[in-house]
Formats: structure tokens, C-alpha cells, sequence
């Protein structure tokens, strides 16, 4: 082996010796670059999933409040139709705000339709959680208080379980 490395011109002797030392600099380099993309994947994430849960937590806020108002209509207090319909437009725009983000990250973040049903979880699309809403809407003043309540735990309960999904799909919870 020394007899042909001695054999080469100087330039040669440069150039290998130039490439068996860049050789292990350009794999450790392609490493650290590696590492950089995943935690930069992981940190987007992070960042669609709170995007996520401001809309999902705003929801499950609001609906329990709207609950608690329409069970104070039906009992008798006309003074919080007002308050009903604001929290019912809030609501709407959180489901809106919802639907919009939610078609943006869901591949990513597993809430479609199609991982979620091969999971056994489409009760938990956020598209059923707004078809429930806007059936409740349409008919909570013409349903007894244990009526309402029941369809307003149908609503809450999905947005719940899609907090944790997406708390869980994001890495947002790691324990």
C-alpha cells in the first residue's frame, strides 16, 4: 500500500488526504443537520398544536357556559338571551376558526377523518363536534333542561377527547 502511496504526485497525496479527512467532517455535519431537522419537526408540532387547542379550549369553555345560560332560560330568566346568543356567536366562530386550522394540520396532526376512523376514534372529528352544535342551536330553546344538557355534553365530550388527541399527536404531552 505505501509503495503506490509513494508512487503518486504530490497533488494526488493532497487531494486523499484532503478527502479521508473531510470524509468523517461531512458525515458528523450530515448528522447534526439531521438532528436540527427533527427537533425543528418536532418543535412545528408543538406550534400546530397550540394553534389547535386555542380554538378546542375556547370551545370547551364556551359550551359550558352556554349550558349553564340556556338551563337559566328554560328555568324562567328571559335576561340571559342576550348572553346566550354572544356566547353562541363566540362558539361559532370558534368552531369556524376550528374547521380552518383543523384542515390545515390534520394529516399531520392524525385528525382526519380517515386515521381517526382506522383508530377508532371519528366520534371525535371536529366536524362531528360542529354537526352536534348546530343542532343544539337550532333546537335548545324547544328542549327540556335534561335535553339540553345531554346534547351539550355530546358537544363537550369530542371537544375534550380532541384536546387530548391533539395534545397528544402534537408532543405537546410527553408524559
Amino acid at each position: 500500500m505505501r509503495r503506490y502511496f509513494n508512487r503518486l504526485k504530490v497533488l494526488h497525496k493532497i487531494i486523499i488526504s484532503v478527502f479521508v479527512f473531510a470524509l468523517p467532517v461531512c458525515i458528523l455535519l450530515f448528522y447534526t443537520i439531521t438532528g436540527f431537522n427533527k427537533n425543528i419537526e418536532f418543535t412545528q408540532k408543538e406550534i400546530w398544536g397550540s394553534v389547535l387547542l386555542g380554538s378546542l379550549t375556547t370551545l370547551a369553555e364556551l359550551v359550558p357556559e352556554h349550558q349553564l345560560m340556556v338551563r337559566l332560560l328554560l328555568q324562567g330568566d328571559a335576561s340571559v338571551q342576550n348572553k346566550i346568543d354572544v356566547t353562541a356567536k363566540k362558539i361559532d366562530d370558534a368552531f369556524k376558526t376550528l374547521v380552518v386550522d383543523g384542515k390545515k394540520y390534520e394529516k399531520v396532526l392524525k385528525i382526519d377523518q380517515k386515521t381517526l376512523k382506522s383508530m377508532k376514534l371519528e366520534e371525535i372529528h371536529y366536524s362531528k363536534a360542529l354537526a352536534m352544535w348546530q343542532e343544539l342551536r337550532k333546537h335548545y330553546k324547544n328542549n327540556s333542561t335534561v335535553q339540553n344538557d345531554v346534547e351539550h355534553e355530546m358537544v363537550i365530550k369530542p371537544v375534550n377527547a380532541m384536546i387530548q388527541w391533539v395534545g397528544e399527536t402534537s408532543n405537546i404531552i410527553l408524559d
